[in-house]
């Protein structure tokens, strides 16, 4: 049993490993972007474009790849997709134009989508349910650890070396990790093959349609500030560069304890907890255009945002497995997809909300576009509670009345 144990462990942290190489070649863009400006010969807000299409194509590209993965085995097609993340990245590394740029991060971005989706449908195979929501959240935090670690380690690496080597560090973790999965995840469960059709009858639910707005909005509330966080620190706080990779290391600890938080919030109140949660958070981003003239008040009241950013990722994420596993198992590997996905929507919308505003007004006021997003938020919440409840209600009339029939 111990045994076992171990070894479904080992390979809870090889997925965790993916999900932190994945989330540190999402967002580095975050904390480089003045840096590649400069290299390419573009403005602010045309580097931040990297960061648009990059969710965008995530966004769209994921479903597409993971309904098509349903077909075969788990196993063989996580490592033939972690091989076309490592090329994406390496494609990154000897990227000499804006042109190739984007066209490396259109790669990585349809690898990044499908590796996280594959990795939580994986887990959900070979987790105990007890762990479910812990281990969810663990491979979400995955992406807050590349905050804390990946994206400061980069913007060192880039003050030292360039933006460039940073893709290439990149590159030689991916590989490692990849022989890592290689050798320590489990054989995938057999596969039953159905029709997209029936796959995509997920999508009609009202509890999907409801909670796939959250992470939409959400996101794209907090991106519309996040993407142009670096500019933010350094043009308006006046933060010297050499300590902006400390500041962001920072955040990206609020960002682990958001993640870590999400998952105990997932196994004590589920999705209950969604509108109040986004209430604060509305609130919060609200006062941030106010304080940017004031380090002392901004980057506390930024970390604080950034514990909030990640609340609901465990809680939507087992609401879309439970979802799919009670009434549309034949789509669950495309559940586990979605809130990556709409995150991913969301990331899109916000940067390019967020890229409008610098153009128009200024980084000071990139806030106030994820104040209204995040109002959206908090009506999908309470749409989404309040469709979970009539579905439930609903069930159990069924029984009983089969109960009384019978």
């Amino acid at each position: 049993m111990k045994e076992k144990k171990t070894s479904y462990m080992l390979a809870v942290i090889t997925l965790v490993s993916l999900s932190f190489i994945l989330g540190t070649s999402e967002f580095i863009m975050i904390g480089i972007l003045p840096e590649i400006s400069e290299s390419l010969q573009i403005s602010i807000s045309k580097a931040g474009g990297l960061v648009t299409l990059f969710a965008l194509v995530y966004a769209i590209g994921t479903p597409i790849i993971t309904t098509f993965a349903g077909k075969y085995n788990r196993y063989y097609f996580i490592l033939l997709i972690s091989v076309v993340f490592v090329i994406g990245n390496l494609l990154n590394a000897v990227s000499y134009s804006y042109g190739v740029l984007l066209g490396s991060r259109i790669i990585t971005a349809l690898a990044s989508g499908t590796l996280i989706s594959l990795s939580l449908a994986y887990a959900n195979e070979f987790v105990p349910q007890e762990n479910k929501a812990k281990v969810l959240s663990w491979i979400f935090s995955g992406f807050s650890i590349a905050s804390v670690i990946g994206v400061p380690i980069g913007k060192f690496i880039t003050n030292m070396l360039g933006w460039r080597a940073s893709f290439l560090a990149i590159t030689i973790v991916a590989i490692i990790i990849t022989i890592a999965m290689w050798r320590l995840l489990p054989p995938a469960k057999p596969t039953e093959v159905t029709s997209l059709i029936s796959q995509l009858s997920l999508l009609k639910d009202r509890r999907i349609l409801f909670g796939v707005g959250l992470p939409l909005f959400s996101l794209a509330g907090t991106y519309s500030f996040y993407t142009y966080l670096t500019p933010i620190l350094e043009d308006k706080l006046l933060i010297p560069t050499g300590y902006v990779s400390i500041i962001l290391l920072f955040f990206g600890v609020a960002a682990i304890i958001s993640n870590l938080a999400s998952g105990a919030i997932a196994g004590k109140h589920g999705i209950n907890k969604m509108p109040v949660i986004y209430i604060i958070h509305t609130a919060l981003l609200t006062i941030l255009p106010f304080s940017v003239n004031n380090a002392m008040i901004c980057i506390p009241l930024i970390f604080v945002l950034c514990v909030m950013m990640y609340l609901t990722n465990a809680p939507i994420q087992m609401h879309f497995m439970n979802v799919a596993t009670d009434d549309y198992p034949q789509s669950l590997t495309l559940a586990s997809s979605l809130n990556s996905v709409f995150a991913n929507f969301g990331i899109s919308l916000g940067s390019f909300a967020g890229g409008q505003v610098v153009e128009y007004a200024g980084t000071q006021y990139t806030a106030f576009a994820g104040t209204i997003l995040l109002i959206i938020a908090v009506v999908f919440a309470y749409l989404l509670i309040y469709s979970v409840r009539e579905k439930k209600s609903v069930k159990i009339k069924d029984i009983k009345g089969t109960v009384a029939a019978n």
